[in-house]
């Protein structure tokens, strides 16, 4: 047995030293020596897994922060151009039309970042999340009222109808809040001139008419996902990817459907 437990030693030492992929074996007779190796080539496998996964999330991360960084240049190169416009303008008319673009470009920045910050906060393996009961309806509410005017400027009038205004559910509020704001947000990017939530049981059904000819459905949720490049919107391509991984933080369930013209992603929650 002592000259089996040296042959695995000397192959165990091969192996880190040359970062090869055999298995650790052996000849012996000895069932506990078999198991050993068994256990061993195991935890090999393990700690590849474990390195396969970091260096996926590595790489999601170098593409992430060099998407985030050409996109963040453009809505900055536009305010450059429009502060020169703005310095120059003396029409009040159109000072204002400068401002409200500015604004405009500001708040895409600001969307970016917090998309960015909680991509990490969510991928982060130390972080936990909190919930309670908690009554989703206020927080809808106060969600809607602060993109009244967005929703003004673009003509869409919300219809919301849910069966229970009293509605508990066990939830972060957060998180709840984030969700509704990145499902709002995405109407009033990708949007067009109708939106609908309409809550029953144990779901929320958010529905819109959209405008993009080539959606694909089954890729709305992934990291990076913009939907039809043509269209160059400015955006991490990480909200509706954050609402499902906030969504499922929470043990709640999210899925998307596209009939003709309408898409809908509906949320189950517990």
């Amino acid at each position: 047995m002592k000259k089996d437990i040296q042959t695995i030693h000397r192959q165990i030492t091969y192996k880190n030293e040359c970062m090869s992929h055999f298995e650790i074996a052996s000849s012996t007779s000895f069932q506990e020596i078999k198991e050993l190796c068994k256990d061993i080539n195991g935890l090999y496998e393990e700690i590849s897994k474990h390195e396969e996964i970091a260096l996926k999330k590595e790489r999601e991360m170098q593409t992430l922060i060099a998407g985030m960084s050409h996109d963040m240049r453009t809505p900055l190169t536009s305010m450059q151009g429009y502060l020169d416009l703005l310095q120059e303008s003396k029409q009040e008319t159109e000072r204002n039309k400068y401002i409200d673009v500015i604004r405009a470009r500001l708040i895409s920045l600001k969307n970016m970042l917090e998309d960015l910050f909680m991509h990490s906060k969510l991928n982060d393996d130390e972080f936990t999340i909190e919930t309670s009961e908690i009554q989703i309806y206020p927080i809808l509410c106060k969600v809607f009222a602060s993109y009244y005017y967005d929703f003004e400027k673009k003509q869409i009038e919300p219809y919301i109808a849910f069966e229970n205004e009293q509605l508990m559910v066990h939830a972060n509020k957060e998180f709840v809040t984030r969700i509704f704001q990145n499902l709002i947000h995405n109407v009033l990017k990708y949007g067009n001139t109708s939106f609908s939530i309409i809550q029953k049981q144990n779901f929320m059904r958010f529905s819109n008419q959209v405008n993009e000819e080539n959606l694909e459905v089954d890729k709305l949720f992934d990291r990076f996902y913009k939907g039809d490049p043509s269209r160059h919107h400015t955006s991490s391509g990480l909200g509706l990817a954050n609402v499902k991984d906030m969504a499922e933080a929470m043990h709640w369930r999210v899925e998307a459907e596209l009939k003709e013209d309408n898409l809908s992603i509906i949320i189950y929650y517990k």
